[in-house]
């Protein structure tokens, strides 16, 4: 054995031990009798496991340029770049050691993390599940891949592989971690079970009452219950135990907004900035509660910001989207076009979507629920007997649903409860009571060939939602957009309920999607012009054809017509839902309810037309958009 060898040797067994400094002296030992692949890479993880992030990339790095054909020097370089945030180095090192070793699913869940930090989370889905398929009892990896699912809007998968996170960890005699008592809660939260998620951040919070980051994930599952106070008073405690994190600004900020307290929470997405200047979120929300001029300084902020070194594309989309917005505001249409179709660019990048699926699905869905299928379906009692009536108000996003709900949740005897995923939940429920998850065709399908008992299923279960919800109200407000793809569901399953459509000019409805953040859930078809303008296709085609089969059970409210003429259109509107008039309903914009959409800040005003012809401004450069509308639609 040659004297570096020993040296080496006993240093790795004093590293082993916990002898940091004793090891580190020996590492350097070596390395003062010449370079040592060995030497740097042992002395590279010291100072890793030290939390010397910085000295040990530029240590791994020499090493890597000594010994360039170990997989694991290079995936351990990964893991130094990821924790001194230099995540590009970081990608190139963990893909240099795949070209290695393929077979590694420790280095593949390792990229997994780091796109999903880097907010990536398509592309670590595909490396967690690889991961997995080389080793399925990575319990971390479920809750890696779970958290990626979540993030993509895949609630149903994201709950089974959590519960896989959990039985990995049961089965290997682990106890439940926090972090996996988080991601359970986030995934719960996200699949619309709210109290469950509750409990487990309450859990959290016993568990771990100085840990900040427990009580703004209790305080966000109160925001979506509405527990506004209580959820204050946890994003207050996050901040008093971590004042200088940006996270609990953002919490609270979020809060406010969804009270209508828009100073304040300009004011806490400004504190955000004060810890993370590049928080593209909080950029963008700012925005929104600004009216910018051509000088102002939020514009310039932004611009810096998208300058910061290893900005995440995420973060950069809200970039974009917020400068689109603000350059909007001082009429320099060029360049906030410019920003809003990079920010769709980005976005688009994001999605593996394509129209095939949403063709398919809405021809099904005609071809089922014919008028003749609606008759044969209806129940044969009545469905409401002790339970709210519901109001479903739909359409595309952007077309005035917020509006409209507005203003009948103005109204005395109406609650008005914002985007509700819950058709589409007790749908689920309904027929995983049956058997194996189905996908929306195979729902349809199955329908077709005797659902009536599953249609009375989930109209119980909707009603009951809602009565829980707004248990001393005779009417509720359901305004989720894309339950115009439901209609003749609800039609069979709540024959009784209210539809109202909400409709607007196709150029007015898609420039503002196009504009506007809306998410990759559910929305994947507005980053592309032409892949929007087929989208709107559908969604005409689809309310033609419920026109035909429930013809006047849906009332029709063109945004045009409200804007220029509020009183007439607003009592058609209570009229058609059963309701007596209240003047409230003209008074929409002093209604202090909570609001989660985009139009957060414009229901809090009155009436005004400024948004009618705004997309007039960039109609050179939406061709596109026009052409897949076609001339038909655009003259309706």
């Amino acid at each position: 054995m040659t004297e570096t060898s020993h040296i080496l040797e006993n240093a790795l067994a004093k590293h082993q031990n916990g002898q940091v400094d004793e090891a580190r002296k020996l590492y350097e030992q070596v390395l003062a009798m010449g370079d040592n692949a060995e030497a740097f890479h042992w002395l590279g993880i010291l100072e890793l496991q030290s939390g010397a992030a910085s000295t040990a990339v530029e240590l791994l790095t020499k090493a890597s340029k000594i010994d360039s054909t170990n997989a694991q020097l290079l995936a351990n370089l990964g893991n130094a770049c990821f924790a001194a945030s230099q995540p590009n180095k970081a990608v190139e090192a963990y893909s240099e050691s795949l070209l290695l070793n393929p077979a590694s699913p420790e280095t593949l869940a390792s990229l997994g993390n780091l796109l999903l930090a880097t907010e990536e989370p398509q592309q670590a889905i595909i490396n967690y599940e690889k991961a997995l398929q080389l080793n399925p009892q990575l319990a971390e990896v479920w809750r890696g891949l779970a958290t990626a699912l979540l993030a993509r809007g895949e609630h149903g998968r994201a709950l089974d592989a959590i519960g896989r996170a959990e039985q990995e960890h049961a089965r290997s005699g682990q106890p439940i971690t926090l972090p996996l008592l988080f991601t359970r809660g986030n995934v719960l939260i996200g699949a619309g079970l709210t109290e469950q998620a509750l409990a487990c951040f309450q859990t959290a919070v016993d568990r771990a009452p100085k840990f900040a980051q427990a009580h703004i994930s209790l305080g966000g599952a109160h925001r979506v219950l509405g527990n506004f106070e209580v959820a204050i008073e946890h994003c207050r405690k996050a901040i008093a135990l971590e004042p200088v994190d940006s996270k609990g600004y953002y919490a609270l900020g979020l809060v406010q907004l969804d009270q209508g307290d828009l100073a304040h929470a300009k004011a806490s997405f400004e504190c955000t900035l004060e810890y993370d200047s590049a928080n593209g979120r909080a950029h963008r929300l700012i925005a929104s509660l600004t009216r910018h001029t051509a000088e102002h300084p939020h514009i310039h902020r932004m611009r810096q910001a998208l300058t910061v070194d290893g900005l995440s594309s995420e973060q950069s989309t809200h970039l974009h989207y917020g400068l689109g917005k603000a350059l909007e505001d001082a009429a320099l249409y060029e360049d906030a076009y410019a920003h809003i179709q990079q920010a769709n660019h980005l976005h688009r990048q994001q999605t593996t979507y394509t129209i095939d699926y949403d063709v398919k699905w809405m021809a099904q869905t005609r071809r089922v629920f014919t008028e003749d299928f609606l008759v044969r379906h209806k129940p044969d009692t009545n469905t409401l007997s002790g339970f709210p009536r519901p109001i479903f108000v739909v359409g595309m996003p952007r077309s005035g649903t917020s509006l409209i709900e507005q203003i009948l949740a103005s109204h005395p005897d109406v609650y008005g409860a914002g985007e509700l995923d819950w058709i589409e939940r007790c749908t689920e429920d309904a027929f995983r009571e049956s058997g194996p998850t189905l996908g929306g065709i195979e729902k349809l399908m199955q329908l077709e060939t005797g659902g009536k008992e599953s249609l009375r299923k989930i109209g119980k279960a909707y009603l009951s939602r809602i009565a829980a919800l707004a248990p001393n109200s005779r009417f509720v407000v359901d305004k989720m957009p894309a339950n115009f793809l439901q209609v003749g569901l609800i039609r069979c399953a709540l024959p009784d309920a209210v539809i109202v459509h909400a409709r607007r000019h196709p150029m007015a409805t898609c420039w503002s999607i196009y504009k506007n953040y809306l998410g990759a859930q559910g929305h994947a078809y507005s980053f592309d012009q032409t892949e929007l303008g087929h989208y709107y296709q559908l969604y005409r085609q689809l309310m033609s054809h419920w026109d035909d089969v429930v013809g006047e059970g849906i009332h029709h409210v063109d945004y045009e017509a409200l804007v220029s003429d509020q009183e007439t259109v607003s009592r058609r509107l209570v009229a058609h839902c059963g309701l007596g008039w209240d003047k409230a309903c003209l008074d929409f914009h002093t209604n202090k309810r909570p609001v989660r959409t985009l139009s957060a800040a414009q229901v809090r005003q009155p009436m005004y037309a400024d948004a009618l012809a705004q997309w007039e401004h960039y109609s050179t450069h939406l061709e596109p958009l026009t052409q897949a509308l076609g001339d038909g639609l655009l003259t309706t």
